[in-house]
């Protein structure tokens, strides 16, 4: 995928009516995106995706969280269906990806860093990560300018058919995220793209932070937040929400717990040690001395660092691996000063150009 090449969709009106214009716009990539979940689903388990979706189904329960915290999104993913021409079973699915991480039914690429820096010496607060996922999902990345009733836009992150990643908005504030599946996790919980679109749903950082607090977590997930006046970040998991703010206003953060001590029974193994605290490493160096820039020029570097060829931030497709291992679908920054802005790419960092947007 190329920065310039990644497709941006208005969607506007009811939730219905928001749902049907990203299945409309993004038809040929929703089918490609079923077509290519399905394949995985079949090599992982052998069986059909009907049985797999069954059974995955059957053992959670997250529609009634969902009812009760983001009721309105219910009807964006069924207008998306309809729009897309898919069954709203495969949609609805298709949102619950770290869900399906710990269910059993993906294998889990443990991937995404992010960053967060607060307001100093003249410098904009800033809120940035990489976006990091199985490379099969490697060409249908795509941008959502959303206009709800509470007005707009918010620029929404994704992929085709998928209701949010993470994004920002131009109530000026803006929310990453990167995955924490050794954290506790519920079979009843709210769904990570959910807690994604309502938090950013809320008219500021602060009821956003709230939002966060008050959910019945699914996952384990770190939500960073920003805005004009600071930043923070909050592990958030089923059994816990800890704030990791260990007194600086440089954060950094990978894919291991830093703060939360609410970890899942029977563990994840240690596969992550051999990546996420490389990673984490590799921004402390860049981001730790006060003294080291902390300018956009210094953030872009970051998040295209290759420090370790082993584990590097700015992950590159590669075509002989498996279809599971991670790459780098896109990276953001958002700036929060007089007016707010949005850096992006349409791929790895360190090897595709910046865009930049006025949210607002």
């Amino acid at each position: 995928m190329r920065t310039d090449a990644m497709p941006i969709v208005d969607i506007a009106g009811t939730p219905h009516e928001r749902g049907r214009a990203h299945g409309e716009a993004l038809q040929p990539q929703i089918a490609e995106m079923v077509e290519r979940w399905s394949r995985r689903v079949e090599t992982r388990t052998g069986g059909g995706v009907g049985a797999f979706l069954g059974r995955f189904l059957a053992e959670t329960d997250f529609r009634p969280a969902i009812a009760r915290w983001t009721p309105e999104l219910e009807d964006e993913i069924r207008g998306i269906a309809e729009g897309a021409g898919q069954p709203e079973e495969i949609i609805f699915a298709l949102q619950l990806l770290d869900e399906e991480w710990w269910y059993g039914g993906a294998e889990w690429p443990a991937h995404c860093s992010s960053l967060a820096l607060a307001p100093r010496g003249g410098q904009p607060a800033r809120v940035a990560q990489t976006l990091d996922l199985p490379q099969w999902r490697e060409g249908l990345q795509a941008m959502l300018r959303v206009t709800d009733a509470e007005g707009g836009p918010a620029f929404i992150f994704t992929c085709a058919g998928m209701i949010g990643l993470m994004g920002v908005t131009a109530r000026g504030f803006g929310l990453c995220v990167n995955t924490l599946i050794q954290l506790s996790h519920s079979r009843t919980g709210l769904p990570v793209a959910f807690v994604v679109r309502g938090a950013l749903a809320q008219p500021d950082r602060a009821a956003a932070t709230r939002f966060l607090a008050a959910v019945d977590h699914a996952s384990g997930q770190n939500y960073v937040l920003g805005d004009r006046h600071g930043v923070a970040m909050l592990e958030c998991s089923a059994g816990a929400k800890s704030e990791h703010r260990p007194g600086a206003d440089r954060l950094w953060h990978t894919n291991h717990p830093l703060a939360s001590k609410d970890l899942a029974s029977g563990g994840i193994g240690d596969d992550w040690r051999t990546d996420s605290v490389l990673r984490c490493a590799a921004l402390e160096r860049r981001l730790a001395d006060p003294a080291a820039p902390a300018d956009l020029a210094a953030v872009k570097a970051a998040l295209a660092s290759r420090d370790d060829p082993a584990s590097p931030v700015s992950i590159l497709p590669d075509p002989a691996a498996s279809p599971d291992k991670g790459c780098t679908l896109t990276a953001v920054i958002y700036e929060f000063g007089d007016s707010t802005m949005l850096h992006y790419t349409g791929g790895a960092p360190s090897a595709t150009d910046w865009a930049t947007l006025r949210v607002g």
